[in-house]
């Protein structure tokens, strides 16, 4: 029986190939004729090249090496690409995509000392050098020069995008939705935040410091539209510090529980930030609780912990371990604080008019939510059981 089977594109039984050939035999013949006919002279030194007759043979022989090469497909989204879109995320649902770099960054930097810290526990001053946050990169110098970028990253790699696709490649360089960055808190999709280039898996979510620089040459190709968004990204060159013992926190990382605490509070990402600033205690209380004795009355802060405005929430606190937090969690009241005085006397603080705090102690972390006085309202303990739900989940 005869194989009726139609042949592949290129091969020698294909009609379009056998036709696509007998063309390319009959351009290169005709442009022989013509070659013989007005000979080739040398180029013009001044006002440009000439164009010779080889122009037609040499675009025939690229058509005919699409064509049989089988690249048929129209124009649409290349596939294999991220999509292209606007910087950041727009939501935590939809596709995933590789956030993946062609440029490697360099293995973390054990040698740097910590000279000095941001209230975060993120180093100010590192092995001398200055480190920068999101919230004031604009200070760095406005050209290409190296320096250091502290600040907090996440697990990229763990997070679906949802990107609006468009046509064509994305472009080699410049910010698009799913681009890594670093946060000035430890909040997905908040500002401000400084978009990365040269990403790698081996930067760990949590804070970091990396050796980058701005102003790279590539901005130049950027479409103009997005040239200055492609000239504030920072490249990343090293890692130069990924978090010790003072940012250190089990079994619940900031990280963690800030997304944790988005699920149960979307209006999180809307608030305001800041890291609370306290003084290391330099004495104890009674059962060994540390104090703050020129702060009688101000509860016993981990040293991450950041305060919220915007939101239900108030504070949120990350000690280092569980059982630190339980050493100190029955002197924070639903009125407020009981702090501990230097003359070993309690005070308690007086609850305003309106509003209280519940607070909520899972694992490492405490969180302090509103609530009113003369009773939760329904918003208020619904959002309370699921702040607990959220941070006590596997």
């Amino acid at each position: 029986m005869t194989d009726r089977r139609p042949n592949a594109p290129g091969d020698p039984g294909d009609p379009l190939s056998s036709r696509l050939e007998a063309w390319f035999e009959r351009e290169v013949h005709e442009a022989g004729a013509d070659l013989r006919a007005t000979p080739l002279r040398p180029a013009r030194t001044r006002g440009g090249a000439r164009r010779g007759p080889l122009g037609p043979v040499i675009a025939a022989a690229l058509v005919v090496i699409v064509v049989i090469g089988g690249l048929t497909q129209l124009p649409g989204l290349a596939p294999g690409t991220a999509p292209t879109g606007s910087p950041g995320p727009s939501s935590t649902a939809g596709t995933a995509i590789s956030t993946a770099s062609p440029f490697p960054v360099a293995t973390p930097v054990r040698s740097l000392r910590v000279d000095a810290r941001y209230p975060d526990g993120i180093p100010s001053s590192l092995g001398g050098r200055h480190v920068a946050r999101a919230s004031n990169v604009e200070r760095e110098p406005a050209g290409d020069v190296s320096f250091l970028l502290g600040g907090w990253s996440f697990d990229f790699g763990a997070i679906a995008w949802s990107c609006t696709p468009v046509l064509g490649s994305p472009p080699p360089f410049g910010p698009r939705c799913g681009t890594p960055f670093l946060a000035e808190n430890p909040l997905l999709d908040e500002l401000p935040r400084v978009m990365l280039d040269g990403w790698s898996a081996s930067i760990p979510a949590g804070p970091v410091v990396l050796q980058v620089h701005r102003n790279d040459a590539r901005a130049a190709f950027c479409s103009p539209d997005l040239r200055s968004a492609c000239q504030n990204m920072a490249v990343i060159e090293a890692i130069s510090w990924a978090g010790d013992a003072t940012t250190a926190a089990a079994p619940l990382t900031p990280t963690v529980t800030f997304m944790r605490l988005i699920e149960a509070d979307a209006n999180l990402p809307q608030a305001t930030i800041a890291a609370v600033s306290r003084s290391a205690p330099d004495n104890t209380g009674p059962q060994g609780r540390p104090i703050d004795p020129a702060h009688s009355c101000v509860p016993p802060f981990p040293k991450q912990a950041w305060s919220v405005d915007g939101a239900s929430m108030e504070f949120v606190l990350v000690f280092p371990t569980t059982a630190a937090r339980e050493l100190v969690d029955q002197d924070f009241t639903v009125s407020g604080f009981r702090g501990t005085s230097s003359g070993g006397l309690t005070c308690q603080t007086i609850a305003d008019s309106f509003f209280n705090h519940e607070w909520i102690a899972v694992e490492n972390v405490m969180v302090a939510v509103q609530a009113n006085v003369n009773g939760q309202t329904s918003a208020q303990a619904r959002l309370i059981a699921e702040v607990r739900k959220a941070l006590a989940r596997p």
